[in-house]
């Protein structure tokens, strides 16, 4: 016998013994041979039904398990993690470990959710929890295990009320293609959709509708579910949504949101599993006390703050003083202070915001009251106007009646990739002549719509209407005037943004508490941060060689934040941009209480005091002292971006928060209005500032109802 036949024969007696022994334990099939490589099972965890891959779920657990018996015997744990902020997890099996008949991905749900399902390439699903794969790995695709998760945040974008799902729809279809939605051209609305809150709200509250281009997401709708705010409360054409923002938030500090709250225009907040408050947008919402509901029903009664310096051509030799003008009340007796906990908050809510709520009320009647009017009379179409129908399904099913039906051109369009849309088109008819046209549209598993039209050629002269400018200057209606296009039109929709839209924005955010030169325990406050933004920005165009309106005030900022030479402002937070906002925090006295940096309205106009010996820069602000909106100052704020091109802060929240505006946008519906034996035809406007929160990155920023108590400007 050779050499080699004695090895082989030596071999094969082990190979028989080991057999013996692991037949004799009545446990293991399985020779424990050790595995030539590693292996990686990889996958990603989401929230939302099967297939929605938008919120990715991060801080959940997985595991590798080994087993030798069937389903359902999990085995040994060979490895364990939690995956990343973008629900990525791998798995390792080392070269080391023992080979299993079968190898499990477990996940484990986080408190507050429900495994709602997975999927895999080559494993076995034996349940949403649970993938199993079967030896040999070799030759198997070991990645795209995926599993899903859901909170009572997440709901199907089939199962949202109609109403909602069509406001939402219906401004993405009106928003594609202009500029004020850069990059919707083939947008979409994605799922799931997410349910915020409100204290005083028992249901529902709003609807958060991620907008999606092509895989990406690009931006969000907030829609109201009802008259408590606007029926569109927040939207924005690029970045995450606010419940993304606090879901990060949450993770960072190793918690999970499973609840969400919308708790003013830009205030929001998370909650976990046992109602913690586990996240917030910015700061809480402060207690405001001595609120009077009568100031609701009283006439306005704003106040003016005004800094005009001793003129100078332009800031090589800036002046040091200047007058102060000031009229209206410059003060309040109302109170700001600390809630005790969350829970006192959500309890309180209600009572002790009840003016600033009702505020909002009124301020959204109008918005509803025209959605109402449309749904029972409808909209008004005059010949040669077309309607973009954003429909809520691929294969609706599309009925005309009523007398307008002859009098109409509609094709269905069908672009690739996003929802059809219907488009109807008035026919010439004679002056005075009026048909009414239904849309009957039926969706599968959907309710059915019932879209009402009025095609009217009206008996209309249309003669110049002169306006004036804030300047005192005239212009002709239709070119320049607040409520008629003058940026940017297309069919009733109007926009406005300051010189160069958001290019040329400041991302400057708020000094954190602790941070030098920020001693105290709050942040430095959002009024210095839209101060320091604003005269940023108008430093800036200051050396804009093609625009001059800004190019005399080269003084707003100068090096390093201080009295140095001449420097154009930089667009982000560094050292100099520090020093002016904790320069501006002081001056304008901004106060610390329970983690927030308020700033009382009647003392903002002190950031006029930083000019001194730098700038010959003129400074207004208008306010109510109370924190109650009114449509004036809303025109201030607006003037500010139609007519100068300059961006204006306003005030949103209660007596909460100042983002600078650098958009204005309005758009118009013509509904038809009918009382007993009368009709007629009223047009209403939409009206949205695009805001900067200060919050840096682009953070929280958008579209909001164009509601402010407050407006903030510059002039050369």
């Amino acid at each position: 016998m050779s050499w080699k036949q004695t090895l082989a024969l030596g071999m094969l007696s082990t190979l028989l013994l080991m057999s013996l022994l692991l037949a004799g334990t009545g446990a293991r099939e399985a020779t424990a041979v050790a595995p030539l490589q590693d292996w990686i099972f990889q996958g990603r965890v989401y929230k939302g039904a099967v297939g929605d891959e938008i919120y990715p779920a991060a801080g959940v657990t997985v595991e590798l398990y080994g087993a030798y018996n069937p389903y359902p015997d999990e085995g040994e744990v060979i490895a364990s993690t939690t995956t990343d902020s973008e629900g990525w997890y791998g798995l390792t099996l080392p070269s080391a470990s023992d080979v299993y008949e079968m190898y499990h991905i477990r996940e484990t749900d986080p408190a507050g959710h429900t495994s709602v399902g997975a999927t895999t390439v080559d494993g076995t699903i034996r349940d949403s929890n649970w993938i199993q794969y079967d030896l040999p790995l070799a030759g198997q695709t070991l990645t795209g295990n995926k599993f899903w998760d859901s909170t009572p945040a997440e709901v199907p974008l089939g199962d949202i009320p109609t109403a909602s799902h069509r406001e939402a729809a219906q401004l993405l279809e009106q928003a594609r293609d202009n500029e004020t939605a850069p990059g919707w051209g083939a947008a979409w609305l994605g799922s799931p959709v997410r349910a915020l809150y409100r204290p005083d709200v028992t249901e529902i509250a709003y609807y958060e509708f991620p907008v999606m281009v092509g895989t990406e997401q690009s931006g969000f709708v907030i829609i109201s579910t009802g008259e408590h705010d606007f029926p569109i409360a927040h939207w924005n054409f690029t970045g995450d949504s606010p419940t993304q923002l606090l879901e990060r938030k949450a993770h960072e500090e190793g918690k999970s949101a499973v609840k969400f709250y919308k708790l003013d225009a830009l205030d929001y907040a998370a909650e976990d599993a046992t109602g913690a408050l586990v996240a917030t947008s910015g700061s809480l919402p402060l207690k405001v006390t001595g609120m009077d509901p009568d100031w609701l029903d009283q006439p306005e009664e704003m106040s003016e703050a005004s800094w005009t310096p001793a003129e100078t051509p332009d800031d090589s030799s800036p002046p040091t003083d200047g007058e102060w003008t000031e009229s209206g009340p410059v003060s309040s007796t109302l109170q700001l202070g600390a809630w005790g906990s969350w829970d006192e908050l959500k309890a309180d809510y209600a009572s002790t915001y009840a003016v600033f709520l009702e505020n909002l009320t009124r301020d959204a009647a109008e918005d509803w009251q025209t959605l109402a009017w449309a749904a029972e009379f409808g909209e008004v179409l005059f010949p040669g106007e077309t309607y973009q129908l954003a429909l809520l399904c691929q294969e609706p099913s599309i009925t005309l009646n009523g007398a307008g039906a002859e009098y109409v051109e509609t094709e269905l369009l069908e672009p690739a990739g996003r929802s059809p849309v219907y488009e109807i088109t008035a026919l010439t008819i004679l002056a005075g002549e009026e048909f009414p046209l239904d849309v009957e549209v039926d969706c599968p598993e959907s309710p059915h719509e019932t879209l009402k039209f009025t095609i009217v050629q009206p008996f209309t002269l249309y003669l110049p209407l002169i306006l004036r400018n804030n300047d005192g200057t005239s212009m002709l209606a239709g070119q320049g005037s607040p409520e008629s296009p003058a940026v940017g039109i297309q069919g009733s929709w109007a926009w406005y943004w300051a010189w160069n839209g958001t290019n040329d924005q400041r991302d400057y955010w708020q000094i954190a508490a602790h941070t030098s030169p920020n001693t105290t325990s709050c942040p430095s406050g959002c009024g210095a941060t839209a101060w320091a933004m604003l005269f940023g920005w108008a430093d800036y165009q200051a050396e804009n060689s093609a625009w001059s309106y800004w190019q005399a005030r080269t003084g707003l900022y100068l090096q390093d934040g201080g009295y140095g030479t001449n420097v154009r402002a930089p667009t982000t937070m560094d050292a100099g941009v520090t020093k002016m906002t904790w320069e501006l925090r002081n001056r304008i006295g901004t106060w610390c209480i329970a983690g927030s940096a308020p700033t009382f309205p009647w003392r903002m106009k002190r950031a006029a005091n930083y000019f001194s010996g730098r700038t010959g820069t003129r400074l207004v602000t208008h306010y109510s002292s109370v924190g109650i909106t009114w449509s004036s100052l809303r025109v201030h704020a607006r003037d500010s971006i139609l007519y100068r091109k300059t961006p204006a802060i306003i005030g949103t929240g209660w007596l909460k928060h100042y983002p600078l505006a650098y958009g204005y946008q309005w758009w118009s519906k013509r509904v038809k209005r009918c009382i007993p034996f009368y009709c007629w035809h009223t047009t209403v406007y939409n009206r949205m500032f695009w805001v900067n929160q200060g919050w840096g990155n682009g953070y929280g920023n958008g579209w909001i109802p164009a509601s402010t108590w407050f407006a903030g400007e510059i002039y050369p």
